[in-house]
């Protein structure tokens, strides 16, 4: 087995050397298994917004249809987080909302018989 210097192997694999020593430090505490693809995903947000506020954004906008500068107003919380509550509630476009529920509209498509449209 040879040993190379990081800055060598950084310029074999085409990568900066930062990246190549957290390789090196991976590998020397967790071997093998220290190399495989990991989630870029954080463990934990802690500027999360909590979750009360996440419910009257979502209730806000389903029973008054405000947008979300008026929500802004009304929870306290930046436009932008607003949006990005929306989003990921999907409730970010007020077409995807039934009109007399607020609910969000669940589509239900069925499958197409492929032999209603050839003739016999």
């Amino acid at each position: 087995m040879t040993v190379w210097p990081v800055a060598r192997a950084a310029e074999l694999f085409q990568v900066a050397w930062p990246t190549a020593n957290r390789w090196v430090v991976r590998y020397r505490e967790f071997g093998e298994a220290g190399m495989w693809d990991r989630s870029s995903r954080p463990h934990h947000q802690p500027n999360q917004t909590p979750p009360h506020v996440v419910r009257r954004i979502g209730s806000l906008r389903r029973w008054h249809r405000l947008g979300p500068v008026q929500l802004a107003d009304q929870t306290g919380v930046p436009a932008s987080t607003v949006h990005a509550v929306l989003t990921r509630c999907r409730l970010n476009r007020l077409t995807h909302l039934d009109r007399h529920t607020g609910e969000p509209i669940r589509r239900y498509e069925h499958p197409t018989r492929a032999t209603c449209c050839t003739s016999t």
